[in-house]
């Protein structure tokens, strides 16, 4: 029995569906010039695509509704691959 665990266990970690799958992060900045504080977030995402369309999202100004003087304030990302 404890043969066939280990046998299952390490076929396991050697598939081919083990070695492909990857995170991309996008990791997001933003930061009030004037007050001196940033803020930062990392995102996990599957792809590189569904990373570089969520940073479009993030770093367009218009989506920043709640934050006043917006103008004073930077918001950037970047999508970098993960293990």
């Amino acid at each position: 029995m404890k043969r066939f665990l280990l046998l299952a266990l390490t076929a396991g970690l050697l598939s081919p569906i083990a070695a492909n799958s990857e995170t991309w992060w996008l990791v997001i900045k933003a930061a009030e010039g004037t007050k001196g504080r940033s803020y930062s977030w990392k995102i996990p995402t599957t792809s590189e695509a569904e990373c570089n369309a969520a940073n479009a999202k993030v770093v367009a100004r218009e989506n920043w509704k709640n934050w006043t003087k917006i103008s004073q304030q930077s918001i950037s990302g970047i999508c970098l691959k993960g293990k």
